[in-house]
């Protein structure tokens, strides 16, 4: 109550839950309500997976978005897949390239291995293979299998690398 964001988002988390208090949904939302309205990134975060949760995708993605905007990497990827197939925003592939690219660019695993999908599928861009190459090798050096699968395969096709058996 007295403005405490951390403290705001993990009462929100007890009672979304139910631990150590009645499960109750009104009122975590008033608590995630009230960090994010404090302007804590993590507390728009927290309040946009509240959002997301009850399939409110329309208020997940806006508070998403406003996390976003202060670097949370969960939230730029978040947002960037809602724009990506379109829910409850508009598909727009270079907006969710850009979100992407931003929780990428802080190591957000399954932000580089998507847009190492994007890049090799030409989905909403002209196909790439050396940028897809280089999203897929940041994901698997991070172990991400589907991104190292995805490498051999290019090492084994010469797409946008010399054709090696070996790797």
């Amino acid at each position: 109550e007295k403005g405490n964001v951390r403290a705001q988002i993990y009462l929100g988390a007890m009672f979304e839950r139910g631990q150590g208090v009645a499960k109750n949904d009104d009122t975590a939302l008033e608590w995630f309500m009230r960090a994010a309205k404090q302007g804590s990134k993590n507390g728009q975060y927290a309040l946009g997976q509240f959002y997301a949760k009850k399939k409110d995708y329309k208020n997940a993605t806006k508070y998403w978005k406003f996390a976003a905007e202060q670097g949370v990497l969960r939230a730029q990827h978040n947002l960037a897949s809602a724009y990506d197939v379109g829910n409850q925003v508009p598909q727009d592939y270079k907006v969710a390239i850009k979100w992407y690219t931003a929780a990428a660019r802080q190591g957000g695993i399954l932000s580089q291995g998507r847009l190492g999908e994007i890049f090799s599928a030409g989905i909403g861009v002209k196909k790439d293979y050396i940028a897809a190459f280089k999203w897929y090798q940041m994901a698997a050096k991070q172990g991400n299998a589907i991104s190292q699968e995805r490498l051999g395969l290019m090492y084994i096709m010469g797409w946008g690398v010399s054709i090696d058996n070996q790797k």
